[in-house]
């Protein structure tokens, strides 16, 4: 809608951000990120979220439960600067 200035009034706004998802293993595990190493050793920067689930064999387990060296499925939204925003972690057997 056109506001007095000439401007617009938005109604609704979609953000549209791509979905991601890695199969590597943890390194630099810290309580708000990881890093997660690719099987060509190429590595991604995850931000950990109060909202990221943590699973293991389909059921939630604390964010305690990852560890440096586990295998995991990463699945987040791609950030501009190529790092991923943590929606779900999933702990793969080795």
């Amino acid at each position: 809608y056109p506001d007095a200035d000439g401007g617009v009034i938005a109604s609704s706004v979609d953000l549209h951000r791509k979905l991601s998802t890695h199969t590597g293993f943890i390194a630099d595990l810290t309580s708000s990120s990881l890093v997660l190493i690719l099987h060509n050793d190429t590595d991604i920067q995850a931000q950990i979220q109060a909202s990221t689930v943590v699973e293991s064999s389909g059921v939630s387990v604390p964010l305690t439960d990852l560890a440096d060296g586990q295998k995991v499925r990463l699945e987040g939204h791609l950030k501009p600067d190529g790092s991923i925003d943590a929606m779900k972690i999933t702990i793969e057997a080795s």
